[in-house]
């Protein structure tokens, strides 16, 4: 069987970017073959420093 890759998405609040990337996500109709996270990068300082104003961010494993 094989294994699911892992899709990160990185996001805010507000950010109509990032509500597009999950709709072409979404549209991919490919749900079956990976999991997704979404990770609000406004709940850690850490990520806000890395992505600042660079999202959405799509990591795949």
């Amino acid at each position: 069987m094989p294994v699911q890759a892992q899709v990160i998405i990185y996001t805010r609040p507000g950010c109509h970017l990032c509500e597009e990337a999950k709709q072409a996500i979404a549209a991919a109709r490919c749900a079956d073959q990976f999991t997704l996270t979404e990770i609000d990068i406004d709940t850690d300082t850490k990520l806000v420093r890395r992505y600042g104003w660079e999202i959405p961010v799509v990591s795949i494993n």
